[in-house]
């Protein structure tokens, strides 16, 4: 329901509870979670909602991975560009996790008509995540970037990604059609039509 909820009665009802927080079934990271989703949902009160969890964090680990993950869901667009473009450089995607996490909420279902501009500099970065991450980051990587866009405009970008790079490695091109897969299914069901 989480990363699911549009209606305003849901995102009203997920809001209580976090601000709250008193469900006995929930933990600080599913609350993080929440605030992440609700900041983009409820951009006038991002500022809130972000100070608020951020002061309920106590351990000074998670407060690092709020702090950093936090910046990807602002609703000022110019800091999201300033932010996607630290992600292009390998020392801001030391922690990896946080990394894909951050470029994930970047490229919010919510938010994919305008963070279709992300997706040709994240593949155009895949083979440096690739010589300076872990084995399974480039996987993570490109599905944090392409599994939320729906669009013909993002079917496009990839397209036009890989007729700029013909010979592009195999096993990195691969990682992309997986994670692009949803996009070459409903382009594919658009052209049945």
């Amino acid at each position: 329901l989480i990363s699911n909820a549009r209606s305003t009665e849901s995102i009203e009802k997920l809001y209580h509870l976090w601000e709250n927080q008193t469900h006995p079934l929930l933990n600080e990271r599913d609350y993080m979670n929440l605030a992440y989703e609700l900041a983009i949902r409820l951009p006038e009160k991002y500022q809130n909602i972000i100070q608020t969890q951020r002061n309920r964090i106590n351990n000074p680990d998670r407060v690092r991975q709020f702090d950093f993950i936090a910046q990807a869901v602002t609703p000022d667009t110019l800091q999201m560009d300033a932010f996607f473009q630290s992600l292009l450089k390998a020392e801001n995607r030391r922690i990896e996790p946080w990394a894909a996490s951050a470029l994930a909420y970047l490229n919010h279902p919510l938010r994919q008509s305008y963070a279709v501009k992300y997706i040709r500099p994240g593949l155009e970065v895949l083979e440096e995540v690739q010589r300076t991450g872990d084995i399974f980051f480039p996987k993570n990587w490109a599905s944090a970037l392409l599994r939320n866009h729906k669009s013909k405009e993002a079917y496009q970008e990839v397209q036009a990604f890989f007729e700029a790079h013909p010979g592009y490695s195999p096993l990195l091109k691969n990682k992309i059609l997986q994670a692009a897969w949803p996009l070459y299914r409903d382009a594919a069901n658009s052209l049945d039509m």
